[in-house]
């Protein structure tokens, strides 16, 4: 900070400029801690330059002529004081031009509504000026030479590219003590700005208008591939839908069938069941055949032993004779010196021939009685094979028909 400087940089926050006092409420970077509601300690008409950006908004407009009539005091003739602030009449103009998007990173609203609302009261708003309002307040404050500036640029070269932060239209105003009492307001440059606000917010306009127009043409395109895309899936569906009625009827048919083929094994199961049945009554049949053949087979064997033993009794009595006809040679030999003993022992041989004769005859009858033995087991061997034959010729062809 120079000393003996007369010109002041109020509201400064952490930004300082060479060859100014740089004056904020409690910024430690500043030259002087000042509170600017109340009255600056500096003399009468011993400043040349002040310079005041986005300060005013933040008082009260009663508090803002106070400290726009400091300045005035402090200020010598031809003394000037630029004041950058934001405007009232742009916010608005945004608001109506549907535009929230002006500030860039800086500030982001989320609606219009919101944008309005955050310009009037956020970051310690207390009172935001039009062109007009902020001319009004000046005058109250004894300013009479008033004029508006373009942004960065002033004819004096103590003002010149001064604004720190991006232009977002702004009012900048600089006022300056003259000697006359004479009321000056040059009103171009705001004017001028104003004036190019349509066109920019036109331009803007028609640009939004061109994205929505492209978004809309965007969405009647994208509409119309998925009306073709639903229609391909609506024949899809449709197609689906047949093939899903076709395999319902063929699986109706399919049940039909099923239902044909149940009731089909069903009647087999039944004749099964019956087969089974006649088989089991076969198998007992049978059963009986063997338990009766094993009972004629005791017999043909208790039979055969009886043979047998006959047998060995006629070898014995072959014995016998043979002994008894040696003993007739004897006989005959003895009888021809024993007539009368050979009479009575022909008479004896007789006896015998005859009880021989009978035997034969009952051993002819038993062997007579075998052999029709044999016949009747032979018929029943042959029927019982035909029988067994019957039972795995209808178990093949049930085996088969499965």
């Amino acid at each position: 900070m120079q000393s003996d400087s007369k010109k002041l940089h109020l509201g400064c926050g952490d930004i300082n400029f060479s060859g100014w006092v740089n004056i904020d409420l409690d910024t430690p970077s500043a030259d002087m801690n000042l509170d600017l509601t109340q009255p600056l300690p500096f003399a009468n008409g011993s400043i040349t330059h002040i310079y005041n950006e986005h300060f005013i908004e933040h008082i009260s407009r009663p508090e803002a002529v106070c400290f726009l009539a400091e300045c005035r005091r402090v200020l010598s003739i031809n003394g000037v004081v630029r004041i950058t602030t934001p405007n009232l009449r742009f916010l608005i103009a945004s608001y109506l031009a549907n535009n929230k998007d002006e500030w860039g990173e800086l500030w982001q609203p989320n609606t219009l509504c919101m944008m309005i609302n955050e310009g009037m009261r956020s970051w310690g708003h207390q009172f935001v000026y039009d062109a007009d309002e902020l001319v009004r307040i000046l005058v109250e404050a004894g300013f009479n030479s008033i004029s508006f500036q373009e942004y960065r640029k002033s004819k004096d070269k103590e003002l010149f590219d001064l604004e720190s932060r991006p232009f977002h239209n702004e009012l900048i105003i600089e006022a300056r003590v003259t000697e006359s009492g004479i009321q000056s307001l040059d009103d171009q440059a705001v004017k001028y700005i104003e004036n190019q606000w349509p066109i920019k917010l036109n331009l803007e306009l028609q640009e939004r208008i061109k994205s929505a127009e492209q978004a809309v043409s965007n969405q009647a395109n994208h509409i119309h591939n998925l009306e073709v895309e639903m229609a391909a899936r609506g024949d899809h569906i449709s197609n689906q839908a047949n093939h899903i009625h076709n395999l319902e009827v063929e699986m109706a048919a399919r049940g039909d069938h099923i239902s044909n083929q149940v009731n089909h094994i069903h009647n087999l199961e039944v004749e099964m069941a019956a087969r089974c049945d006649h088989i089991s009554n076969q198998v007992n049949h049978i059963h009986n055949l063997e338990v009766e053949m094993a009972a004629r087979g005791d017999h043909i064997s208790n039979q055969a032993n009886h043979i047998h033993n006959l047998e060995v009794e006629m070898a014995a009595r072959g014995d016998h004779i043979s002994n008894q006809a040696n003993h007739i040679h004897n006989l005959e030999v003895e009888m021809a010196a024993r007539g009368d003993h050979i009479s009575n022992q022909a008479n004896h041989i007789h006896n015998l021939e005859v009880e021989m004769a009978a035997r034969g005859d009952h051993i002819s009858n038993q062997a007579n009685h075998i052999h029709n033995l044999e016949v009747e087991i032979l018929k029943f061997q042959r029927s019982l094979y035909g029988k067994c034959i019957a039972v795995m010729s209808s178990l093949h062809s049930f085996i088969t028909r499965k």
